[in-house]
């Protein structure tokens, strides 16, 4: 299994870090404010960018979402500054920062990523926000295999935030961190996939058939199948609760299947989760 590696988060806040002294101890990336709402310009950004990149580390660019603006402004000021800046393939993949606003924000996510692609060309792409922020606002019931999260979460564990699923990448610790090289306090993080597997490939491959699937399969057996994997009573209409949350069994069947196909796993994690569908293969076909 790869060992997390430590990352930090700039903005202007931070200046201009001496960037030789952030990699001697031992930082391995670096996520740079690129824009603000629809503002494709930001201060500190170039200096930023090209300091962490001289000095060998693994960089992507963040965007602040402005929500009161709309999904596509705030895409194309973001987009206007990776495209400039090259910051795709090699890189961490452009993030949507999103702290502020109010109600479901998941359509203007999806918007806004819409855009993003349509723009750079970029698939991967990744989420930054809170962990009470996100499950209160956003959620991951709209995502697509190519969207990873980047969560927030204060007095945890580093790698153990309060929100964790496979989608879940990065885990940002502390905002009072302190590194040599930066002057002041800065945002902490960790690795929670290995890190050569967040960044954006170069020549992204082809998405290989899975070894372990779920077949379609019928409403009985959805139930028997949820049944198996969230060990929880299965009711009549085909409810169930995951997280305490009402959701329906063919949904988690999708989900699982979401798992084994397209998350990033160590070998002996892959080998358990391949290892617990052919176990509910062989309950279905007893």
């Amino acid at each position: 299994m790869a060992q997390p590696v430590a990352g930090i988060d700039v903005s202007r806040w931070q200046g201009t870090p001496n960037w030789a002294k952030v990699a001697a101890a031992g930082v391995a990336f670096a996520y740079i404010k690129g824009s603000e709402g629809g503002n494709p310009k930001y201060q500190t950004t170039d200096a930023q960018h090209s300091g962490a990149v001289k000095a060998g580390l693994v960089t992507g660019l963040y965007h602040y979402a402005k929500p009161e603006l709309s999904a596509t402004a705030n895409a194309d000021a973001f987009a206007a500054q990776v495209n400039r800046l090259g910051a795709i393939a090699g890189h961490l993949p452009p993030c949507l920062d999103i702290e502020e606003g109010a109600g479901n924000l998941s359509g203007w996510c999806d918007a806004f990523f819409d855009r993003l692609r349509e723009r750079t060309g970029c698939r991967r792409v990744m989420l930054y926000s809170g962990t009470a922020f996100f499950n209160a606002h956003i959620g991951e019931g709209w995502m697509d295999p190519d969207v990873v999260l980047w969560i927030a979460h204060y007095g945890k564990p580093p790698g153990k935030p309060g929100y964790l699923s496979p989608r879940v990448a990065l885990h940002q610790y502390s905002a009072t961190g302190r590194i040599d090289g930066v002057a002041g306090d800065v945002d902490m993080n960790t690795t929670i996939w290995p890190l050569d597997q967040i960044v954006v490939a170069a020549n992204p491959p082809k998405q290989e058939a899975p070894v372990v699937t779920v077949n379609i399969l019928s409403d009985s057996d959805v139930r028997r199948v949820a049944d198996a994997v969230l060990d929880t009573p299965i009711t009549r209409d085909g409810n169930t609760s995951l997280a305490g949350q009402p959701v329906t069994l063919r949904a988690v069947v999708a989900w699982f299947d979401a798992v084994v196909t397209h998350a990033p796993m160590d070998d002996d994690r892959a080998q358990q989760l391949a290892a617990d569908v052919a176990a509910i293969r062989a309950k279905l076909e007893a």
